[in-house]
C-alpha cells in the first residue's frame, strides 16, 4: 500500500507561525473594534471604541511607574469623562483587565480626592498594544503627587483596560 500523504514543508509551517505571531501582536485599527466596556447599575453596556474615547477631553503626563523603564507620557481621556459619557455616577466601580485582574475602586475615596486618573490611549503619543500593556491603561500623575506612590493606587492602575463596572460595594 502506498502513503498518500502530503508532508507539510517546514518554511510553510515557520510562514504559518509568523504571521499568527504577527496577528496576534498587532494593534487593530482604532474602528476595529470597542476597546472598552463600561456595566451601567441597571445592567446596560455601552462600549467605547479608540474614536469615541478621543472625542472625550483629552489630559496628558510624564511620569515614572513601576512599570516603565524610564519617565513616560501618557495621553487619554481622564476616568470622570469616560464615566460621564457612558452615564455613569461617582460611587464605586470595578477596574477588569484582559488577564481577569479586577479591583475596585472607590471614585469617591478621600485619596483621589482632587485627584482624576486618565484612561491612557496612548504612550509618548503612540498607540499601544496589548504586548505594551494597552490598549487601555488607567494611569495616575505619580511623579505630580507623591501621596500616590501607594499600594492601594498603584493596583488602580490597570493595564490592559477591557471593562469597567458599577459596582455593588463600595471600598471601605
Amino acid at each position: 500500500m502506498t502513503d498518500t500523504r502530503k508532508t507539510v514543508p517546514a518554511t510553510n509551517c515557520a510562514c504559518l507561525l509568523t504571521l499568527v505571531i504577527a496577528v496576534l501582536f498587532a494593534p487593530l485599527p482604532a474602528s476595529a473594534r470597542e476597546l472598552l466596556k463600561i456595566t451601567r447599575a441597571n445592567g446596560e453596556i455601552v462600549d467605547l471604541d479608540l474614536e469615541a474615547l478621543d472625542a472625550l477631553e483629552q489630559e496628558k503626563f510624564t511620569t515614572e511607574t513601576l512599570w516603565t523603564k524610564s519617565a513616560t507620557t501618557f495621553s487619554g481621556p481622564p476616568l470622570t469623562a469616560v464615566l460621564e459619557a457612558a452615564g455613569v455616577e461617582a460611587g464605586a466601580v470595578d477596574l477588569i483587565a484582559l488577564n481577569a485582574y479586577e479591583v475596585t475602586m472607590d471614585l469617591d475615596h478621600p485619596l483621589l480626592d482632587g485627584v482624576s486618573p486618565i484612561v491612557a490611549t496612548r504612550l509618548d503619543g503612540e498607540i499601544f498594544a496589548i504586548r505594551d500593556n494597552g490598549p487601555l491603561w488607567i494611569m495616575f500623575p505619580f511623579d505630580d503627587n507623591p501621596r500616590l506612590k501607594q499600594e492601594r493606587i498603584y493596583s488602580y492602575s490597570v493595564c490592559q483596560l477591557v471593562e469597567i463596572r458599577v459596582s455593588e460595594d463600595a471600598e471601605e
